[in-house]
């Protein structure tokens, strides 16, 4: 366990000494924090592609003016809060009490990653990925959330309900490894469960069973619901997150989107064209997490078998906007 800090050595030597931990500048494997640091004071240019757990991520934004604001509100979009956000000069005593509050708020040092094994259902959460109609990006979104939760750590299971099942090209996961209650089961970084008979055929009970068993071996199950869920189907999960994705076309998915009750909404695919006004007057009160159209990055993440997060900074982006909302 370790931090990433991209601060000038003396100050990282003195971070290590007060919080009693490693403090590294260049990454060895997943760290348990992340300092970020404009590049004005030797670090990086956007912090975006940094943020990998915005929980668990400080950054400082160089000098308060109109460029540490820009970089600022960068890493607010990614999920990070006020007080996660600093500007120079900074006291390295606010520094350190701010890491040691973040890093204690999973159980303290001694416990920053998950078990592999066997998780605590209270702590699992189960998170359904909708889209009203087929095309608006669900299981781009759904693969990109995955890999999110893997990259920080997490042990995350997917199960494409899908039709057809598309998850496994994100992963570039082809061969089944054995099945179970119904199941073909796609052992990877993120493992991913696809039902034999196709998902119209699936008998419900096996659904409540499986979910039930994965929420207390995973850290995270993911749900890639298809366009037109089975009542059954959602009657036999137990929720704890709910996400509905749209696109630009307004009326085919906006608008039966808007009709959800309970979900955190992520506009896909979002285009100058189709303002986000416009959107608004049909959502009212419901605020989505805005991802802009990225076809070339997409393609991209998609010819290289992974998910759209790793190769497309609008995906990131919103992604990590959506685990900070997920929690």
């Amino acid at each position: 366990m370790y931090i990433h800090s991209m601060l000038n050595a003396e100050v990282n030597e003195k971070l290590a000494a007060r919080l009693n931990i490693p403090v590294k500048s260049e990454k060895d494997g997943e760290p348990a924090f992340t300092v970020i640091v404009k590049s004005s004071q030797g670090g990086i240019e956007t912090p975006t592609p940094y943020i990998t757990n915005p929980k668990k991520t400080v950054v400082i934004a160089g000098k308060n003016d109109e460029e540490g604001w820009a970089f600022a509100e960068e890493a607010e979009k990614a999920g990070l809060g006020e007080e996660q956000i600093f500007f120079m000069p900074v006291k390295l005593k606010e520094l350190v009490e701010v890491i040691s509050r973040l890093m204690e708020a999973d159980g303290g040092t001694e416990d920053i990653s998950w078990s592999t094994d066997t998780v605590n259902e209270t702590r699992a959460k189960t998170i359904a990925v909708a889209g009203l109609r087929g095309g608006v990006g669900r299981s781009t979104v759904a693969a990109s959330l995955a890999d999110y939760f893997k990259g920080i750590g997490e042990k995350v299971a997917v199960i494409d309900l899908g039709s057809p099942p598309v998850v496994n090209m994100h992963f570039g996961i082809e061969a089944a490894d054995e099945t179970r209650d119904g199941m073909v089961v796609l052992k990877g970084d993120v493992d991913i469960y696809v039902p034999e008979t196709g998902v119209w055929d699936y008998p419900s009970d096996n659904l409540q069973k499986i979910v039930s068993e994965l929420n207390l071996q995973y850290r995270r199950v993911i749900i890639d619901l298809p366009p037109e869920p089975r009542h059954q189907h959602m009657e036999a999960i137990n929720l704890d997150c709910l996400v509905v994705v749209f696109d630009y076309d307004m009326i085919l998915s906006a608008k039966p989107a808007a009709a959800v009750q309970g979900g955190i909404f992520v506009y896909n695919k979002a285009v100058p064209e189709v303002s986000q006004l416009l959107a608004a007057s049909i959502l009212g009160d419901i605020e989505p997490i805005v991802i802009k159209m990225d076809i070339e990055g997409c393609n991209a993440a998609l010819s290289d078998n992974k998910p759209a997060y790793v190769y497309s900074e609008a995906v990131a982006q919103g992604i990590g906007q959506l685990a900070a909302r997920i929690g």
